[in-house]
């Protein structure tokens, strides 16, 4: 039987469960080419397969313990030195977070981290002591702004503006 293009059998038809078993072991164990590879529904395709993916598909082959010092406990997959980003095992060393971290740590990345710590403000301008506008004790303040030297210093000089604000007030009246 031929069928004109729109037609409508079978469509929204629901199965039993015994028709639905049926259907299911025929098909079990048997190639789908239609839905393998680039026809299957979820492809998308070797550009589209990223660090992120690579590492969670890896992590599932973890050992959990480093090449280097033996430890056992948390580790991370490091990229051997001349490797590509693959979804190959062979390309990665689990490593325990220290070792990973000399392992990766080169002369260029040195100097790119201290180039990047100049850029800073506090390179650029260090922050000078300064003297607390209650107590005129010496601080080292956290922030550029900072005038007291502690939360009671600052309280106290908030008391006494407010009671010589009062005063100023009742005076005039």
């Amino acid at each position: 039987m031929l069928l004109k293009p729109g037609h409508t059998i079978n469509l929204g038809r629901q199965y039993s469960k015994s028709h639905r078993d049926n259907i299911s072991r025929a098909l079990k164990g048997k190639p789908r080419p239609n839905q393998m590879g680039k026809n299957h529904g979820m492809w998308m395709g070797k550009r589209l397969i990223n660090y992120t993916s690579i590492h969670s598909y890896l992590r599932q082959f973890k050992l959990g313990k480093c090449y280097f010092c033996n430890k056992v406990g948390k580790t991370h997959l490091a990229l051997k030195k001349d490797k590509k980003h693959e979804r190959s095992l062979d390309n990665y060393l689990e490593l325990c977070p220290s070792c990973h971290a000399k392992y990766d740590d080169t002369p260029e990345k040195r100097i790119k981290r201290i180039k990047a710590l100049e850029k800073t403000y506090a390179h650029q301008n260090p922050i000078q002591n300064k003297k607390c506008k209650y107590c005129k004790f010496l601080f080292l303040p956290r922030r550029k702004s900072s005038r007291f030297c502690s939360n009671k210093c600052s309280g106290v000089n908030r008391y006494k503006n407010k009671i010589g604000l009062w005063l100023k007030l009742n005076e005039k009246k």
